[in-house]
């Protein structure tokens, strides 16, 4: 019998220290490696291209010139359109519909006075006025380029 083991045959406290343990995993490339690995800055620029394209309701034809594309229709240019607005300027803010909140949402406002109403939508106007001027800001600041 093995001199780390009792007389049952179990490991004797403290004599055995355990071997070396599962092996490490391999590493592996990261979700955003690979994706960089196969869509390389030119295939990027080519989808940019082409949801402008669709967005538009345009194509390039074999001779590289821009022409109508008779196979656009309203909705394809309405969601190309959505989704540049989107990675461009970034969603729009959801609205909070409380006509149909339930529990505590509703409750907290309607506990709320007049005056604390007010200062939310004050507050609200400012920060979307801020908003605005600062993307007003921006156009002025490309139109003088």
């Amino acid at each position: 019998m093995d001199s780390d083991r009792d007389t049952q045959g179990r490991f004797k406290k403290g004599e055995y220290h355990g071997g070396p343990g599962r092996p490490r995993k391999a590493p592996e490339p990261s979700r955003q490696e690979i994706f960089a690995e196969i869509i390389t800055p030119e295939k990027f620029r080519a989808v940019c291209q082409q949801i402008w394209l669709d967005a538009i309701g345009k194509k390039i034809d074999d001779a590289g010139k821009l022409v109508d594309d008779k196979r656009s229709t309203p909705l394809a240019r309405s969601n190309a359109f959505a989704k540049l607005a989107a990675y461009m300027l970034g969603k729009p803010i959801q609205p909070v519909l409380v006509d149909n909140a339930e529990g505590s949402v509703l409750d907290m406002f309607r506990a709320m006075t007049d005056a604390e109403l007010d200062q939310i939508i004050a507050e609200a106007q400012r920060v979307l006025g801020d908003t605005a001027k600062a993307a007003s800001t921006d156009t002025t600041h490309e139109q003088q380029r």
